[in-house]
């Protein structure tokens, strides 16, 4: 079983097809009921980040490119940062420079999942910036089941879940022609309900439920 497309490709290359099956990994969180107005003409932009802040999880070096553009963003940018790591102290040294960029880091440190669940409700975009090319990474998956649109990079697993929505951002690298990118993209609105009752079919507890029973069947 490969909890992604990108795994598969990988996978066949060395087994027999016809005993590969794609299985997405599932997540216990359904779609959220309480979701921000998608007609938000504010300029309030917030941008969640959940995992743990260390190196292969590229948040130090996207918020620390952000910082080193001296790009000002056209919109009021707030960044939440949850989860600990060897990067939180380095994070926090940012934080200051980025305010006279528009941009407003906010460090939550590790949270229940009832909170992060909320932060995300309350959110635009989820960002996983990943160094590595990630299998199918939960975090992206519950932000959407949140409303959220994904801000991530353009390869491996990331871009596979990306991709099936309609607003995602794709960044190739944190250049400043990038970051440039991204600030220009950014906008308030949440994801589309239809969209994400097509994703839930993929990704949901009930779905995984099914594709393994019927693995076991044949």
């Amino acid at each position: 079983m490969c909890p992604s497309e990108f795994i598969y490709k990988q996978v066949v290359k060395r087994f027999d097809p016809s005993i590969v099956s794609i299985v997405h990994n599932p997540t216990s969180a359904t779609i959220s009921s309480c979701q921000l107005d998608n007609d938000n003409d504010n300029d309030n932009v917030v941008i969640t980040f959940a995992g743990r802040l260390s190196k292969d999880k590229g948040i130090y070096d996207f918020i620390k490119s952000m910082a080193d553009s001296k790009l000002v963003s056209p919109k009021n940018i707030t960044i939440n940062i949850i989860g600990k790591g060897p990067y939180f102290n380095d994070l926090e040294k940012l934080v200051d420079i980025l305010k006279a960029q528009n941009i407003t880091i906010v460090l939550h440190g590790l949270q229940k999942f009832e909170i992060v669940k909320s932060i995300f409700e309350n959110s635009t975009y989820v960002l996983l910036p990943s160094l590595c090319y990630e299998n199918a990474p939960l975090t992206l998956i519950e932000g959407v089941f949140a409303g959220c649109k994904i801000l991530t990079m353009n390869y491996g697993g990331m871009a596979e879940i990306a991709n099936k929505l309609d607003d995602s951002i794709l960044m190739d690298d944190f250049s400043s022609t990038s970051i440039q990118m991204v600030l220009g993209k950014l906008n308030t609105n949440k994801e589309k309900q239809a969209t994400l009752n097509d994703f839930y079919l993929d990704y949901s507890n009930d779905s995984y439920i099914s594709k393994v029973e019927k693995l076991f069947h044949n």
